[in-house]
């Protein structure tokens, strides 16, 4: 499988439209055309996590956090960035990060979080994201309506909450005259014509509409294909970094051991509000700037992964609870579930880095 091929099917699951205007997500090192067989998923692309790579031979690393973020200048090796991206360069090993695209995606670092802790009747609050949606209804011969299908498909249509390629189509009759100057697919120019052809109906989303529109007359066999496009009062789709949810009552202290627990953490921060935690919000990673609409969300306390004091102490001043578990911590539970979505693509070797933990010590 070819390494833009990998990234095509990752930007299924976690479209890059969600990723933040400053982030860097997307394909970030490499040939793009690369066949790839070995895979190697982190968190960041260490120094230690490169080798790694280097050394089990893997063709491909897909991160979370970017390898490049801020323009790089000069590459020599008297930069710690510099020598990891030589090493890789060198080596031919790619490299994908998707950052904050993961983040918001539907089954992402948030949703993950979240399982982890046990959370049910999950939602998004905190949407940084809003989908939109209309109706595309094209006409085209029957024997093109699977091939179009197919290429609509390829392009993000159909998609109805947890199931893909969603379409419904009806038979009929079409009528057409070509006139001076077409280059009709069926007919001649100067007489009436009529064409078995299929009505094939999708949804797509609002924001992806010309380029879906486009990949559709291209792969339409008629010079001047018809179809009607539309709004329609459809619920809209959130994607946003929170998650909050519920869970069989317990003490503060209880759910923090919890967490402390489930995440495998060191240590954990809090500052405590509450004595009894019924609903819990997460945002993995650095969202303490969350914490004040995980309040108006009814939480009874937010678990991140980064707070700052003023942050925490803000949110005790306000009477919410929040327990910082560790950027690393609360992010990379999300890796293991990247690497079986990778998995499920194709005859891949796929592994999450063994090398790269934690950076933060605790005496």
């Amino acid at each position: 499988m070819k390494a833009s091929e990998i990234y095509a099917k990752l930007c299924e699951h976690m479209p890059i439209r969600l990723k933040e205007d400053w982030d860097n997500s997307g394909f970030l090192l490499g040939d793009t055309k690369k066949e790839v067989s070995r895979v190697l998923v982190t968190l960041d692309v260490t120094a230690d996590a490169a080798r790694e790579a280097v050394e089990g031979k893997f063709d491909l690393i897909v991160s979370h956090h970017p390898l490049i973020f801020s323009p790089v200048k000069s590459i020599t090796d008297k930069d710690p960035l510099s020598r990891i991206l030589m090493m890789l360069i060198k080596n031919d090993v790619a490299v994908i990060s998707m950052h904050t695209n993961y983040d918001s995606a539907r089954t992402g670092v948030g949703d993950v979080l979240a399982r982890t802790l046990g959370l049910k009747n999950t939602r998004v609050f905190g949407a940084s994201r809003t989908d939109t949606y209309m109706k595309l209804c094209v006409f085209v011969p029957r024997e093109d309506k699977a091939r179009l299908s197919d290429v609509l498909f390829a392009h993000g249509a159909g998609v109805l909450g947890d199931y893909g390629e969603c379409s419904f189509s009806t038979d009929g009759t079409g009528t057409f005259l070509p006139m001076d100057g077409a280059h009709p697919y069926i007919g001649t120019v100067g007489k009436r014509e009529e064409a078995a052809e299929a009505k094939l109906e999708v949804i797509i989303p609002k924001i992806r509409a010309g380029e879906i529109i486009s990949a559709m007359r291209e792969a339409h066999p008629y010079e001047e294909p018809a179809f009607d496009l539309y709004d329609i009062e459809y619920p809209k789709e959130e994607f946003g970094y929170g998650k909050v949810g519920d869970i069989d009552e317990m003490d503060f202290l209880d759910f923090a051991r919890l967490v402390k627990e489930r995440l495998s953490c060191d240590a954990v921060r809090y500052v405590r509000s509450c004595d009894k935690v019924r609903r819990v919000a997460v945002g993995g990673g650095s969202c303490a700037f969350l914490i004040p609409e995980a309040q108006a969300e009814g939480a009874d306390v937010f678990v991140t992964g980064d707070a700052k004091y003023h942050e925490m102490l803000d949110a005790k001043e306000s009477g919410m609870s929040v327990i910082a578990a560790g950027h690393f911590q609360t992010e990379d539970i999300a890796m293991e579930p990247m690497a079986e979505l990778i998995r499920s693509f194709g005859s891949l070797y796929v592994k999450k880095s063994e090398t790269h933990r934690a950076c933060e010590q605790y005496l």
